[in-house]
């Protein structure tokens, strides 16, 4: 009888263990989830700020290598002259970055953790869709006039 006891005991402290652990493992992807989400929004609000600032205007829209997409776009910058230049700048997928490139190779991160990037361009929306690695789903569609 007391071997019963002390079986059920183990059996009870188990699954109590297994389902403490599930509740973390779910409490993790929801926080990670929330991280990903405010990673997005502060990127959407640093992109839009810069085709606000910058006077951008789209130029393309290519593939790289791994079937993702590279938005180009023109921006007016002045030489050492003070003479007006459009300059390319990129925005594209580098390892798990979003990242905004410069004429001169600087490069700005957007967002970290992502797995796709797709544009397209409909003259004048930009709509840009990313998929995260932990497979979150983000769109967003802004207004970019043309070269």
């Amino acid at each position: 009888m007391l071997e019963v006891v002390c079986a059920l005991f183990v059996l009870l402290l188990s699954v109590r263990t297994i389902a403490w652990e599930v509740d973390l493992f779910q409490r993790f992807q929801q926080k990670t989830a929330a991280q990903e989400t405010a990673n997005w929004e502060v990127a959407v609000l640093q992109l839009d700020e810069w085709l606000e600032t910058e006077n951008v205007r789209f130029k393309e829209i290519k593939a790289n290598d791994h079937d993702q997409s590279v938005v180009s776009f023109l921006v007016p910058v002045k030489d050492k002259k003070g003479k007006v230049q459009q300059a390319t700048y990129r925005l594209e997928p580098y390892e798990d970055l979003l990242r905004l490139t410069s004429h001169q190779g600087g490069h700005m991160p957007l967002l970290d953790s992502v797995s796709s990037f797709k544009a397209t361009y409909q003259e004048p929306w930009l709509d840009l869709k990313i998929r995260s690695s932990h497979h979150q789903t983000y769109h967003e569609v802004w207004y970019v006039e043309t070269k």
